[in-house]
């Protein structure tokens, strides 16, 4: 617990000099806890675009495809019997997913923001109008 008080730590201290900063975390089964912590934190929301537990291979495996991660990296140790989650192609597959996750989540918000601020201007164009 006290590490991951310390990881959030740093965390919030990196968003308070960049306003820009957001996470996406996808952790395996025996992270769930620094997912939990960082959700029961004041001003999570701010920073926390998406977080999930990835419980078993086939959640990972799914997540890790459908965020744009390298799954050929983790087709070889699937195959093995001695597949670990706390691999490090395991952690890299999650974090390359997480990564692109965050980049498209990041895209969309920018991108609803933009039409939001446009409808904004045409309503005020039209009240000008009239």
């Amino acid at each position: 617990y006290e590490l991951g008080q310390q990881i959030l730590d740093l965390i919030f201290a990196r968003k308070e000099k960049d306003e820009t900063h957001k996470l996406c975390l996808a952790i395996a089964g025996g992270g769930c806890t620094a997912l939990s912590t960082l959700t029961s934190t004041p001003g999570a929301s701010s920073l926390l675009m998406e977080g999930i537990v990835t419980y078993d291979r086939t959640s990972l495996a799914r997540y890790v495809s459908k965020c744009g991660g390298p799954l050929f990296l983790l087709a070889s140790e699937q195959d093995n019997k001695k597949f670990s989650f706390s691999s490090p192609t395991a952690s890299h597959a999650l974090s390359m997913a997480s990564w692109h996750s965050c980049h498209q989540l990041c895209l969309e918000h920018n991108n609803n923001n933009n039409n939001n601020n446009d409808n904004d201007n045409k309503e005020e164009e039209d009240k000008k109008m009239f």
